[in-house]
């Protein structure tokens, strides 16, 4: 049984129902608690009177209220979409912000906007961010992402979040436009079926275009004639067997960073 000193513990609370639920009862139709419970420095409460009296299980605190901000998320069991896509400022700036919780008892994942994870209940939930690289080339971009959720796993303590991204570390990542390129054939064809040859520039949402550089006025997209043409838009990164450069240990002071690893 851990000591706690008596500056660090709220003894001999009670509470009469439609307040608390044990961890077990948090998620479904299980009875409240009623009885006496103590509280620790760090919030968390458990029953008993003090610690040593009885099981002392721990219990969470549920808001019933129907006005409350409160964000207590039902369920993490499945990956949402998320709420927030980057904007067309964000991708000149070149980054984008990611808000994100893992359940702190389950490897269980959201992502949310900025003011829903700022309402969330930390004693359920951990809360963190990260600053998601959105622009550049593909292999940098691959690695700074991928390196970015390492590094929250170990120092949010929140192993897991690359399984709950699928390793997706392009995501949103957007290509700049290759201009001024030119093909002499046997690459490209026209929407109306004939060969091309001419300048030719890659948009990173459209693909290969008719013309030195991309601008307003109406233009062609171009068929590749070869069906393993790949224009490097980033939508997907080639087995270049990238690794992460070494990350700093943020194993002290207890948690694991542990979790799937690849």
């Amino acid at each position: 049984m851990a000591y706690y000193p008596k500056n660090k513990i709220q003894q001999n609370l009670q509470t009469n129902g439609n307040e608390y639920k044990t961890i077990i009862n948090y998620n479904n139709d299980g009875p409240f608690y009623s009885g006496f419970y103590y509280k620790l420095y760090n919030g968390k409460t458990y029953t008993g009177k003090y610690p040593g009296d009885g099981n002392n299980e721990e219990i969470i605190f549920v808001n019933t209220s129907p006005n409350s901000s409160t964000y207590n998320v039902p369920s993490l069991t499945t990956t949402n979409i998320p709420p927030l896509y980057p904007t067309p400022r964000d991708y000149e700036v070149g980054v984008f912000t990611r808000y994100f919780i893992k359940k702190r008892n389950e490897f269980l994942f959201d992502e949310l906007t900025k003011d829903q994870q700022s309402n969330v209940n930390t004693t359920l939930y951990i809360p963190f961010q990260i600053q998601w690289q959105l622009v550049g080339n593909s292999d940098a971009t691959y690695i700074t992402n991928r390196n970015m959720v390492l590094l929250s796993e170990q120092k949010n303590k929140v192993p897991g979040l690359q399984t709950y991204l699928k390793e997706d570390y392009l995501k949103y990542y957007k290509a700049p436009t290759q201009d001024n390129l030119y093909t002499s054939g046997k690459e490209f064809k026209t929407p109306n079926g004939g060969e091309y040859i001419g300048s030719y520039h890659i948009h990173p949402d459209k693909g290969p275009m008719v013309g030195a550089t991309h601008s307003i006025d109406s233009h062609s997209i171009l068929i590749p004639i070869n069906s393993t043409f790949q224009s490097s838009t980033g939508s997907q990164m080639m087995s270049n067997n990238i690794q992460p450069t070494t990350l700093p240990n943020y194993s002290s002071g207890g948690g694991s960073s542990g979790g799937s690893s690849y």
